[in-house]
């Protein structure tokens, strides 16, 4: 393991994303338009992808946005900016055509999220962002997981040596105000909603807790979400809340989480 070390700009890998989707053009545009933000950060991809999509955010009047090949994440520091820095990874396709669904895509977004995945577990990097890829391709491409969190959790898995069943994750959708962490990730709604188990519920509690006093350095107040509408109004509309989610509320308090609900 060859481990980070501290910098005002921190390695971040950023996964190019299905090749035929949008991914690419995001990531231009953000080297483009936020240059400072973007210092320490490189592309995982493929480099012919990342300078058609730097063609494609062409302005008139504006100096084209230079694709650079890097061959390790600490020559990011190193690059001017304005300039999209691409580790390249042997195999990927080229440029695919525009909103094409193909097991290419898929393998190629899934290679660069193993990738970048199992740097940051090396301690390689301090962590990494994600371009979208498509499902479909994903699927057609074999890959046996439906988006990147299973992913990831496969890869966290397997490096800790354990079984999926051991290594539970979540999903948090993250803002300055709020954290809204879903209890099921990647389900149809009638699966969804027989996932809402006790433990499932309580899982996500713990999950959330621990996860937030490391990033905020205090303990988060939760508030838990509602199934039903009207919370199940006493259980006129259904019994989820009083059965499943105010048992699992309860469970959690009783372990000192601060958790408060259910709430319609």
């Amino acid at each position: 393991m060859v481990p980070i070390t501290q910098h005002a700009h921190p390695l971040l890998a950023i996964t190019q994303g299905d090749p035929a989707g949008i991914g690419p053009e995001i990531i231009a545009k953000a080297f483009r338009d936020a240059p400072d933000q973007m210092q320490g950060a490189f592309v995982v991809g493929e480099l012919a992808t990342l300078r058609r999509a730097a063609a494609c955010v062409r302005r008139s009047g504006v100096p084209d946005l230079p694709v650079a090949v890097i061959t390790s994440p600490a020559q990011a520091r190193d690059m001017p900016p304005r300039c999209v820095p691409v580790l390249p990874l042997a195999g990927l396709p080229g440029p695919l055509p525009f909103g094409a669904v193909a097991a290419e895509g898929g393998r190629a977004a899934a290679e660069c999220v193993v990738w970048a995945a199992q740097a940051a577990l090396r301690g390689e990097i301090a962590g990494l962002v994600t371009a979208p890829l498509n499902k479909e391709s994903l699927h057609a491409a074999g890959v046996d997981y439906p988006g990147h969190t299973e992913l990831l959790q496969a890869q966290a898995a397997a490096h800790a040596g354990v079984a999926l069943a051991q290594m539970p994750v979540r999903m948090m959708l993250a803002s300055d105000e709020l954290c809204t962490v879903l209890v099921s990730i990647h389900l149809a709604l009638r699966d969804a909603i027989d996932a809402v188990t006790p433990h499932n519920v309580l899982q996500t509690l713990r999950i959330t807790h621990a996860a937030l006093c490391k990033s905020l350095g205090r303990a988060p107040r939760i508030g838990v979400s509602a199934l039903n509408p009207h919370a199940g109004e006493a259980g006129l509309f259904g019994r989820e809340e009083i059965e499943v989610i105010a048992p699992a509320i309860a469970a959690a308090r009783r372990e000192g989480l601060d958790a408060t609900g259910p709430w319609a």
